[in-house]
């Protein structure tokens, strides 16, 4: 749109009163939460409550040494608020420089403003894949805007002059002049939505398995704990700090709260490592997402191609000259609204501009494939894919076989009647063609290579031509690589091609959105790369979506995981670091839940028998502290390049079941045998103790195998720890001391252990 000088838009001094009356947009609100929720979350917390509870009970009994696990969980917090404060300032930090602009004329001037800068009353400029940022009216122009992210209706919608735009849409094509309407919280976006920008639900499996976890523990542990409390007090006839520090002791063990920290850790320590190679995560849990992709669809403008295109030739039709052709081509360029690369490509090539009175134009839309200009002395003038003009009746013998193979075809036709209702005539002349190429990135190859490797299927969704695509693209597949035009494809066939092929041409933004839901309801996982309009609602539909800096506004909001620098090869680290996080997290969280199911099971048996309970706080808090904190923390950093795959649940499960089970038949054999061997209440705790570290050392040897150096340095430092606190510290963790009567049965009960642990992993890994 040229005359903007028509436009003179608000004063200065207007935009500072408006905003002073409350008439402009807010601070944009970005996503993270704010420092004093930070505090809040992690010292009022349930874990933190309870955990406090046991102290001050333990306090009041005077046993103040078994309060020592207060300091694991007060490192816990302190961290955890450190962690998140840097995890926020770092997003922070990459939002505003992802931020979303708009172009704004005031004063007769056309800028470039921040959104949130926005005033009622202001003139905005919208083009091709903006998205509308606030309620306005067309003042000039016309386009066609999806409004799927504030309906839910995927189908484009005309809007011409005078209508409305509703903020949360964007425009499939065409380009305007509006005036902002609503601003805040008055946007009908904000009211529906709650914010303008539009954010894909968070679904991680991991965080929904704990918190169901947290749910159970949450209504257990207090009957427990009273009801354990009631026994040891009453029928085992404990003494009142006897029976609270057994009682505290079966409480902590079940309280998985350095779990919780781990989690929110490993994944915030995964946002700032990716920030690092320009990569903004929208959602912190969006690692795990693509970490599970066994599927990466590409777009192929601006992700394969850099997006940037140069005509290579035109070639006439056979009844029309090649200076015809340019002035075709010229009148198309000159009025047309469209900003594609397409379009922008035979802008280049225009020498001078032909004069013409256009009557109406239509922008071109990725669901129809074309556009056109129609004018008083040209008639007509179309440009788009021949294939879809013509349909599929084309005379392409002035093209040879190389040109149709090597480059992006694009037909320019002629017609002396105007479309209706968005509906070519069916008399058309072909004029010719416009022949163009595109640069394919450097780091293409290397980096669907890296996906080849981690046996992630790659699949390229476009809109042109699938054999140029296909040629296009080289030797990035193989020969065997299917191909297909989904012009050929009716909807109900998309379920049963979408895993055969690996290059879909010709496809529409809808058939773009049904292969991706085609391939989940297969039982995929999909992670898409897109960055046009005509991605959005594909994007929406993907397990993990991804979007260059440069894209557009809709493909950047609806998108987890932004490319700040746009460069592909920015995805295998995302991956990487996806699949660190992720096997990491599985692996700890065995040797966290072994010790909650196993706390669990015990309480639940030592609040029916008469029996003291074996072990004392400060002994559950050596246990974790050797065997799940230290182990865990040092570990969860660790490179771990295997594929996300299966439950989240049933993994975990299949380590720390087994070992839970080992605990407690060790635990309760020790004890049934204690009378019979006049063993104390001191040497039957060591004798517990000793179980679960031999039970801790060989499932951390098991999940994290093979054995590296610094593997080997967890083990031994663990190992140590126990050896320095049954030689040194045997009074203040309540051990037998080396060198005693109980030693060989120390050594038996270590063998047994982990016999007992090596058959029930054999017996559950045979399940399942």
């Amino acid at each position: 749109m040229e005359e903007n000088e028509k436009f003179y838009g608000l004063s200065e001094s207007e935009v500072i009163r408006k905003r002073k009356n409350g008439e402009g947009n807010k601070k944009d609100a970005i996503r993270t939460k704010s420092y004093r929720y930070i505090f809040f979350e992690n010292i009022f917390s349930l874990f933190n409550f309870l955990n406090l509870a046991i102290a001050v009970v333990l306090i009041e009994v005077g046993s103040i040494k078994n309060c020592l696990f207060m300091i694991v969980v007060i490192c816990n917090t302190f961290i955890g608020i450190i962690q998140e404060i840097r995890s926020k300032r770092t997003v922070d930090r990459l939002s505003i420089v992802n931020r979303t602009s708009v172009s704004v004329i005031r004063e007769g001037v056309k800028r470039e403003i921040n959104i949130h800068e926005l005033v009622k009353g202001d003139l905005i400029e919208l083009s091709s894949g903006c998205q509308v940022s606030n309620d306005c009216r067309i003042l000039k122009g016309s386009c066609e805007v999806n409004e799927s992210l504030v309906t839910g209706e995927s189908d484009s919608v005309f809007r011409p002059e005078g209508e409305k735009l509703l903020s949360g849409s964007f425009l499939v094509s065409g380009k305007c002049v509006c005036r902002v309407l609503k601003t805040g919280k008055e946007n009908y976006a904000d009211s529906v939505l709650g914010q303008i920008k539009y954010v894909k639900k968070s679904n991680s499996e991991i965080v929904n398995v704990i918190r169901k976890i947290i749910v159970v523990i949450s209504i257990c542990i207090v009957p427990f704990g009273v009801m354990l409390f009631y026994n040891q007090y009453t029928l085992s006839h404990s003494t009142l700090k006897e029976a609270a520090e057994s009682s505290s002791a079966a409480l902590i063990g079940m309280i998985p709260e350095g779990l919780v920290l781990l989690i929110s850790t490993v994944f915030a320590i995964g946002v700032i490592r990716l920030s690092k190679r320009n990569v903004l995560s929208q959602d912190l849990y969006s690692l795990e997402a693509l970490s599970r992709a066994d599927i990466l669809c590409l777009d192929k403008t601006g992700t394969i191609t850099t997006g940037k295109m140069r005509v290579v030739k035109i070639v006439p039709a056979k009844s029309f000259s090649e200076e015809e052709l340019k002035k075709m081509i010229s009148v198309i360029a000159s009025n047309s609204d469209d900003s594609n690369a397409t379009m922008n490509a035979v802008r280049d090539i225009i020498s001078e501009q032909v004069r013409c009175t256009p009557i109406e134009k239509i922008p071109f839309s990725s669901e129809r494939k074309w556009s056109s200009v129609s004018t008083k002395e040209f008639g007509t003038l179309i440009m788009g894919s021949a294939e879809v003009i013509f349909k599929n009746e084309t005379d392409i013998s002035c093209l040879n076989f190389e040109d149709r193979e090597n480059y992006r075809v694009v037909a320019i036709a002629r017609t002396d009647l105007k479309p209706k209702n968005f509906v070519l005539p069916e008399e058309i002349s072909l004029a010719g063609f416009v022949l163009l190429s595109e640069e394919v990135r450097e780091s293409v190859s290397e980096t669907l290579d890296f996906f080849k490797r981690q046996n992630v299927e790659i699949k390229i969704i476009s809109g042109d031509n699938p054999i140029t695509v296909r040629k296009l693209c080289g030797n990035l597949f193989e020969e065997k690589s299917g191909c297909i035009d989904m012009l050929k494809v009716s909807d109900e066939e998309i379920s049963d091609i979408v895993e055969k092929n690996m290059v879909f041409g010709r496809a529409t933004p809808s058939q773009k959105k049904q292969i991706i839901s085609s391939l989940k309801k297969k039982g995929h996982t999909v992670a898409m790369v897109g960055d046009g309009v005509n991605d959005v609602i594909a994007l929406k539909e993907s397990d993990c979506a991804i979007a260059p800096a440069t894209g557009s506004a809709a493909a950047r909001n609806i998108s987890q995981l932004v490319l700040l620098d746009s460069d592909f090869r920015s995805l295998p680290a995302v991956v990487e670091e996806g699949r660190r996080s992720i096997n990491n997290l599985l692996n700890s969280s065995s040797l966290f839940l072994a010790k909650t199911i196993f706390s669990a099971v015990m309480t639940l048996i030592f609040m029916f028998i008469n029996y003291p309970y074996p072990f004392q706080p400060i002994q559950m808090t050596l246990i974790s502290s050797l065997t799940i904190g230290f182990p865990s923390f040092v570990l969860s950093f660790l490179k771990n390049e295997k594929r996300v795959s299966g439950s989240f649940l049933k993994n975990i499960v299949k380590n720390s079941v087994p070992a839970a089970i080992t605990n407690v038949t060790a635990v309760i054999a020790t004890a049934l045998l204690a009378d019979r061997f006049a063993l104390s209440d001191r040497e039957i705790s060591s004798l517990c103790v000793t179980a679960m570290a031999v039970t801790g050392i060989i499932l951390i040897v098991k999940i994290y195998k093979p054995l590296t150096p610094i593997k080997w340095f967890v083990i031994i430092t663990s190992i140590s720890g126990f050896v320095i606190a049954f030689v040194f510290f045997v009074s203040f963790f309540g051990l037998s001391p080396v060198l005693s009567s109980i030693d060989i049965y120390i050594i038996i009960v270590g063998i047994a252990d982990a016999l007992l642990l090596t058959f029930f992993m054999y017996i559950f890994s045979k399940a399942a």
